[in-house]
């Protein structure tokens, strides 16, 4: 952990269960603090077998993540055997991931939780609270509004108003957000997603700040780690 409590985390992709336990040996080797494991990727991946080893074998404090194809990850297969898997890291003492699609999945999914355990998850309505007290904070005179989205395209189109000056997008829009812009910027055509779009000049231009965050957490994190080994 470097000196201003921020914590390194690795995300491992493998193909195997025993390459995963060798991509986290080399994680904890190089600097990292906690590793999220993208179990989607194993291939053939057994939980009541596989979740055993791979939490019985970590060096690090690990994240499962289970992620379907609706989010941007490798699963293809049955909602419930996701989640009972998800049950099943939770149970063995691991943290997991989650990104909440809507409300109703949310809700599934908290059913399923287990007190044991760690729920680590994107919680939409938390932007909302983030925002609005932001926008109060400063004396901005805007709103920040939670929408559950089916189609990118048509919903863009139907708030095509000026009051709608931009709009957040989550998964699983990212990609989608992105052919709907008129225009985009280098970086996030780079990444292939938005996810902020402003309208200037009756025009939707699209960003993405998820990256550049990313990044400068890191190279805070990494500041603060140097700083602390030059005592």
């Amino acid at each position: 952990m470097t000196r201003n409590g921020c914590l390194l985390c690795a995300p491992l992709v493998a193909e195997s269960v025993d390459e995963m336990l060798s991509k986290m040996r080399a994680a904890k080797k190089n600097g990292g603090d906690v590793v999220e494991l993208r179990v989607d990727y194993i291939q053939g991946f057994v939980p009541e077998t596989d979740l055993p080893r791979l939490i019985s074998g970590r060096v690090l404090p690990v994240i499962v993540t289970y992620r379907p194809k609706w989010e941007g990850g490798n699963f293809e297969g049955d909602e419930v055997f996701r989640v009972e898997a998800l049950r099943k890291a939770i149970s063995l003492g691991a943290d997991v991931e989650l990104q909440i699609g809507c409300v109703c999945r949310f809700q599934q999914l908290l059913w399923y939780w287990d007190p044991r355990g760690s729920l680590v998850g994107f919680w939409h309505q938390h932007l909302v609270v983030i925002h609005n007290t932001g926008f109060q904070d400063i004396g901005y005179n805007a709103i920040y509004v939670p929408y559950l989205v089916d189609d990118m395209a048509e919903f863009l189109e139907v708030y095509s108003g000026s009051d709608f000056s931009g709009f957040s997008v989550s998964i699983p829009f990212k990609e989608d957000a992105l052919r709907c812009c008129d225009e985009v910027d280098p970086f996030a055509q780079a990444i292939g997603a938005v996810n902020t779009i402003i309208r200037r000049d009756g025009k939707l231009i699209g960003y993405n700040t998820d990256c550049e965050a990313a990044i400068s957490a890191i190279e805070d994190a990494l500041r603060g780690r140097s700083s602390s080994l030059s005592f």
